[in-house]
């Protein structure tokens, strides 16, 4: 929940019953570009979640409104009963156009989806490894709460 003043009430991620699924990450700006009037961005979350919009209308919506924020990443979806995930996302700073997402790993920080930020290719790599492994159920759990809690700073050499 945001709770700076005049913005509190959001939420950067969350999930309903019926299968739907948003969340919401800061993009990475130099402070000269943070608008500190902007709307909050957190709402965004519970909007989709508590709405009728479809994955893509959601993000054709957000896009249209997408200069009253700060930089953001949206990634919206909706698990199907006939098994199907549909997947989005948008980014408000660059590229900024609603993308549905193939089936696959991706990957978001506070730069653009799948982008080569050596954190988030160890994650993507990381992750990989580890869905290929078997393990019980709570070794999954800890093996993936471990690589969230990674603190070590990644670099590629360019060796």
């Amino acid at each position: 929940m945001d709770l700076e003043q005049g913005k509190e009430g959001g939420t950067w991620l969350g999930m309903t019953t019926g299968g739907k699924f948003a969340a919401i990450t800061n993009y990475r700006q130099a402070p000269k570009f943070v608008d500190p009037n902007a709307i909050g961005r957190g709402n965004l979350v519970p909007d989709f979640l508590k709405g009728e919009d479809n994955v893509e209308s959601y993000l054709e919506l957000v896009s249209s409104q997408s200069e009253k924020y700060n930089g953001f990443n949206l990634l919206v979806g909706k698990m199907l009963q006939t098994g199907e995930t549909k997947v989005g996302w948008y980014c408000n700073v660059e590229e900024k156009q609603v993308t549905l997402l193939k089936p696959g790993i991706h990957v978001l920080s506070n730069k653009v989806l799948n982008c080569s930020w050596p954190k988030m290719a160890y994650g993507r790599e990381r992750f990989a490894e580890i869905l290929e492994e078997s393990f019980t159920k709570q070794e999954l759990i800890d093996k993936l709460m471990g690589l969230l809690n990674l603190r070590q700073r990644l670099v590629f050499s360019s060796s």
